[in-house]
């Protein structure tokens, strides 16, 4: 099996080699789908190499808590995470390869990686990890994952299969908290005491007060979009933008915590932290900022329309696709409190991707009469002539909410990296 392995390596570590030569990818999730498809016997070996795992999963927030636990250990630590965010078994498996040397070892302490939540049943068959982050759970691509309830059900059985797990776990979501734990004593839960709790609109019933919350206070939004709040009577500041995100910086905190981080080298590395792509990061081009943010579900444009509402004179893009790892279903933007535009002080709206007509025509029902005859609204499904747009304006800031595969292709456009197969 040993030698078999490492033979497997070589071929990957050449094709990996011969992706990125030909700016064909960069290696994140074809050389698992070859395992996966070729030798599938070496998917349980494979996983089985990662040291002392931490698994984060939930429907919003997987990869900024991945950032910010990444940074916050690698201040003492060698960490393996799967730093593209290919979160399926495929790209798992494929950082774990990508990151031995030629004679199958890997030198880390840690690993953290943020999994698929339908995937993580599959992980944790092989995989007995030491902690299991749950972020929260929305209502998300409906042809993917169907009902909230069988995601739930997902992630219910990997937390079955990980009887002695240290489980880190959204104390304010309903369907996160009433999950079933084997040990009491294995389960810290997270949440924050702020009227801006009223803006998640979790599903399911309030619980009970639970044991062993610990909550983030005293949150103040920076003119910066970033966050402060205190938690233990001390104050966090993170500079990634949208409040949601102390949510993430909690969960961090917590893991941390439990592999003997010392709390003030947690809050410098939270405040060091910058956005993964497409979490609020500034793209330049030429004079003019675009700032990006990822949506993928009725949550996530929700929270971070709310988060915009206070930029002046702002130009909006909005920008919708629907290839698979989208959802080919849109329908999600009807669920969204798309009316809260009319509560902004708007100067642009351009639509965009392959759904822009349905983009449109939701902001038509979402804009009153007076807002929709005053704002300049246009529609631009390619994004190359969305971007060419940008650059002939003369306006120096854009905010771009987008769905996944958008993302990655304006990021293409603009920087000639993806960051994914």
């Amino acid at each position: 099996m040993e030698f078999q392995f490492v033979i497997t390596i070589w071929f990957v570590k050449i094709l990996t080699l011969v992706l990125r030569i030909t700016k064909k990818g960069r290696g994140t999730a074809l050389p698992g789908l070859i395992i996966e498809k070729y030798f599938p016997h070496l998917i349980p070996y494979i996983l089985q190499k990662s040291p002392y795992t931490i698994l984060i999963t939930g429907t919003n927030g997987k990869t900024t808590t991945r950032t910010f636990l990444s940074n916050i250990l690698q201040t003492k630590y060698k960490v393996l995470q799967n730093r593209s965010g290919s979160n399926l078994i495929r790209g798992i498996v494929s950082e774990i390869v990508s990151q031995t040397n030629l004679f199958g070892q890997l030198d880390f302490e840690y690993a953290i990686f943020e999994v698929e939540e339908a995937s993580m049943p599959k992980i944790t068959k092989y995989i007995k990890p030491e902690q299991i982050i749950v972020t929260n759970l929305f209502r998300d691509q409906l042809d993917a994952y169907g009902e909230v309830d069988r995601t739930q059900r997902f992630i219910q059985q990997a937390i079955d299969s990980s009887q002695n797990t240290q489980l880190i776990l959204n104390g304010d979501d309903p369907r996160v908290n009433s999950m079933s734990v084997g040990n009491k004593n294995n389960v810290q839960y997270f949440g924050i005491k702020d009227k801006l709790i009223g803006n998640f609109n979790y599903e399911g019933k309030k619980s009970e007060a639970l044991p062993n919350i610990e909550f983030a206070k005293n949150i103040e939004i920076t003119n910066t979009l970033g966050t402060k709040f205190k938690y233990n009577a001390q104050e966090f500041h993170i500079n990634i933008p949208g409040y949601f995100n102390v949510y993430n910086a909690m969960a961090s905190i917590l893991s941390a915590l439990n592999v003997g981080i010392n709390i003030d080298d947690i809050r410098t590395a939270l405040t060091k932290t910058k956005p993964a792509f497409g979490r609020g990061e500034i793209i330049n081009i030429n004079d003019k900022k675009l700032h990006i943010f990822l949506v993928k579900n009725p949550a996530g444009l929700n929270l971070n329309l709310d988060l915009l509402k206070n930029i002046e004179n702002i130009n909006l893009c909005l920008v919708l696709n629907d290839n698979t790892a989208d959802g080919k279903d849109v329908s999600w933007i009807w669920d969204s409190n798309m009316e809260i535009l009319n509560e902004y002080n708007l100067n642009s709206i351009i639509c965009s991707g392959t759904r822009s007509e349905d983009m449109l025509l939701r902001c038509k029902y979402a804009l009153d009469s007076e807002n929709f005859d005053a704002v300049k609204i246009d529609e631009m499904k390619d994004i190359n002539n969305l971007l060419e747009n940008i650059r002939k304006s003369e306006e120096n800031n854009y905010y771009i909410l987008l769905t996944y595969t958008a993302m990655l292709e304006l990021r293409k456009i603009i920087t000639g990296n993806s960051l994914n197969v």
